[in-house]
């Protein structure tokens, strides 16, 4: 298939053209829609798409009851990939053993006549926090904290059982109603954890050639760089939603990939008091989050009950978090053009890398990874900030065991449409457009 809009030969039949990101064209009837997988569940509708895969609702037919289902499948590019299918299989299988409450529960997998892969899963009708936070703004606090008690309920027993979620964000966690209760959790979209520690070979073909996964406002700082996970990468994960929930912005703001790489892994967050209701947050939930969005993994909670303990109040500041209590950044460094490879920069307002779940090639891995820094030291400008005045940009050097991110080169595909769904981009131009930045 050709793409209409930049020409390039694209495999397999994507919704989004991997080279550019325009959208491709689309058969009118979508041809899975009406068939009967594994003789048992019928494909009603399309309900979303991305660049990984498809999601739809089905029927499942018990006796004289119909029971809702919501089917996921991979694109058939991916599908036909025998090593693909291999971890597919092995790692679906895993997370069907997944039990909690608030974990969206996994009924059946398997593969289709013409060779499709598919997951058949509980259906879940509400809300995703993504769509609370757009319409609400802020969160109040106790709502919060009855949400995130659920997630690390969801989150503690897959890590128990040594999954690790790798892509957390508002929109994989749904808000319903369930027995009479509102805002009962559910978790979603475990569609790309993994194993903690797990050795799989097989590994850069699902991430095409060594890609990393992800979605960049929400992506721990060890995660740009392909490295080994554990349980401290959801937690970072689950502070930046955590903030977000309570303060209705993000720690960070920027455009592309390479700005949230940058900031994720060298700049200190915004001060929670910093925020418009953050100064009123209990000190208890002010600690948690930002000791959860430490750039060193050695610095955070050790598990997801650690970190509520602390959210609500249950547990007291220990000496790792006491020994960060200091200034924070005010504002996000700036950052200078995008050079020309990588196209014309978004908008202003427009936001449309947030939200999606991508790949990436991952950062260079830089001297002194994982060490515990010494605590950081950030201080406020001299003479302070005026009203309407930005503070001048400072970045957490003392507190990031990173470093400067590096990339090797590949090209990003560019997004045009913002939390509707996953979809896949690949960042060739990476490297040169960090370093152009770097060197500003």
């Amino acid at each position: 298939m050709q793409c209409p809009s930049c020409h390039s030969f694209i495999e397999g039949n994507p919704p989004f053209c991997s080279t550019c990101g325009a959208p491709m064209p689309r058969d009118v009837v979508d041809p899975l829609v009406g068939r009967v997988l594994h003789g048992k569940y019928k494909v009603v509708k399309l309900l979303g798409e991305g660049g990984m895969g498809a999601v739809y609702v089905g029927e499942q037919s018990l006796g004289p009851t119909v029971r809702k289902v919501a089917i996921k499948t991979l694109h058939s590019h991916l599908s036909r990939d025998p090593q693909i299918r291999e971890r597919f299989h092995r790692e679906v299988g895993t997370l069907a053993g997944l039990e909690h409450p608030n974990t969206v529960q996994v009924f059946d997998f398997g593969t289709t006549e013409d060779g499709l892969l598919f997951i058949v899963m509980e259906f879940v009708q509400g809300e995703s926090i993504a769509t609370v936070l757009e319409k609400g703004g802020a969160m109040a606090a106790a709502r919060v904290q009855k949400v995130l008690t659920q997630i690390c309920g969801s989150l503690a027993e897959a890590h128990s059982k040594g999954i690790i979620h790798r892509d957390l964000k508002p929109d994989n966690v749904i808000l319903t109603d369930r027995a009479g209760q509102k805002d009962f959790v559910k978790v979603l979209d475990f569609g790309i954890a993994k194993r903690s520690g797990e050795e799989d070979r097989n590994e850069a073909k699902l991430t095409q050639q060594g890609m990393v996964l992800g979605t960049p406002p929400y992506m721990s700082p060890e995660q740009f760089t392909g490295q080994p996970l554990d349980v401290r990468s959801d937690i970072y994960s689950l502070g930046v939603m955590g903030y977000e929930m309570l303060t209705g912005q993000l720690p960070f703001e920027a455009k592309t990939a390479w700005e949230w790489a940058t900031l994720h892994m060298t700049a200190a967050p915004k001060a929670l008091e910093a925020t418009p209701n953050g100064a009123a947050l209990p000190e208890s939930m002010r600690g948690a989050i930002m000791r959860a969005l430490a750039k060193s993994p050695d610095q955070r909670f050790a598990s997801v009950n650690d970190f509520l303990d602390r959210f609500t109040g249950t547990a007291p500041a220990d000496g790792p978090e006491i020994a960060r209590r200091q200034p924070t950044v005010q504002d996000a460094p700036a950052y200078g053009a995008p050079p020309p490879a990588y196209g014309a920069p978004p908008a202003m307002g427009a936001d449309p890398q947030k939200g999606k779940t991508q790949m990436g090639e991952p950062l260079a891995f830089p001297p002194g990874f994982g060490a515990s820094p010494a605590p950081p030291a950030y201080g406020s400008p001299a003479g302070g900030t005026s009203p309407g005045m930005a503070a001048a940009p400072m970045v957490a050097q003392a507190s990031s065991p990173y470093g400067a991110p590096r990339l090797r080169p590949r090209t990003e595909a560019f997004l045009t449409r913002r939390r509707l769904r996953p979809v896949r981009v690949a960042t060739r131009a990476l490297s040169s457009a960090l370093r152009a930045s770097s060197r500003c």
